[in-house]
């Protein structure tokens, strides 16, 4: 977990590994800026034992330069994903809360560009719908969490997607679906997608526990109808980013597409005229380059 803090004035970078500043110490109650951040991903490494392994750092650095910081330790952990909000947040009954277009969103972007692994935008929103699994705090522990995947095939994003829902099926207390969005006109592609998918869009046709549908579209406009229709019945969804990639199922979305940075599908489900409570991942694969980009060896 790292907290990237915007540094004012003349003063120099600063880079915190809390785990060696709490050895250092001798205790966990040395003052940090990121105190708040620390007791939260303290108290969801409690909640989630043998599950789940927090590090936490803090990294004070110019707006201009956090990108750096994040890719920094991205590469040094041999991380697989990166994991960046959004940069717009959104209060309990809807209305947006923050919206930081000046760091937050250049940081994304940037990282999006030449992050050393795969990057996924989380859209944040506090969901107000009442689950299938009644939840209190004496069953809150096996309340239900339904998961959407939205997958059209034909790029590594995808595939990246379908990795994760892998993940996300063998846990009990998720309910997923994989909505597989296919154009009408493209019947004989799809059967050679689902020959050459290298078994992954197969195990999830065939998973126990996992529901598989496909949904046929002729042109953008279908599609944002099923979405409407079924955006309210799942409390996360996650879908590939698919830059620059134009398929039938999505013709037309992009030109209403306000932040590119979620792909066509991820900037329809975060409209706000959606009245949706559900949140969003936007998966990226990493961009494979064979050339120096600003200093990075791609």
């Amino acid at each position: 977990v790292l907290h990237v803090i915007e540094l004012v004035g003349r003063a120099l970078p600063v880079f915190i590994p809390h785990c060696l500043q709490r050895q250092a110490s001798g205790s966990a109650s040395h003052k940090s800026y990121s105190d708040d951040v620390i007791l939260a991903f303290d108290i969801y490494e409690h909640d989630n034992e043998n599950a789940v392994s927090i590090n936490t750092y803090t990294a004070i650095s110019p707006a201009n330069l956090m990108f750096e910081d994040v890719c920094h330790l991205a590469l040094d952990k041999v991380a697989s994903i990166i994991i960046l909000p959004f940069h717009i947040r959104w209060s309990a009954d809807g209305v947006v809360e923050s919206d930081d277009k000046k760091i937050l969103r250049a940081l994304n972007q940037k990282v999006l560009e030449i992050a050393p692994c795969s990057v996924g935008i989380l859209v944040t929103r506090i969901n107000l719908i009442p689950k299938a699994t009644p939840t209190t705090s004496i069953t809150s522990e096996y309340s239900t969490t339904r998961l959407a995947v939205i997958y059209l095939g034909g790029c590594d994003d995808d595939d990246e997607i379908l990795c994760l829902a892998k993940r996300a099926m063998n846990n009990p207390r998720i309910n997923l679906v994989v909505y597989h969005l296919v154009s009408k006109d493209c019947i004989e592609e799809l059967e050679d997608l689902m020959v050459n998918s290298d078994g992954l869009l197969q195990e999830m046709k065939s998973a126990e526990g996992v529901r598989y549908q496909q949904i046929f579209t002729k042109e953008g406009s279908e599609t944002a109808c099923f979405l409407r229709e079924v955006v309210n019945e799942h409390d996360y969804f996650i879908v590939g980013r698919r830059h620059g990639i134009s398929s039938p199922q999505t013709d037309g979305l992009s030109e209403w597409s306000e932040f590119p940075e979620l792909g066509v599908i991820g900037d329809f489900l975060a409209a706000p005229d959606l009245n949706s409570s559900a949140s969003i991942m936007v998966v990226q694969q990493q961009i494979s380059r064979k050339k120096e980009l600003n200093g990075w060896i791609l």
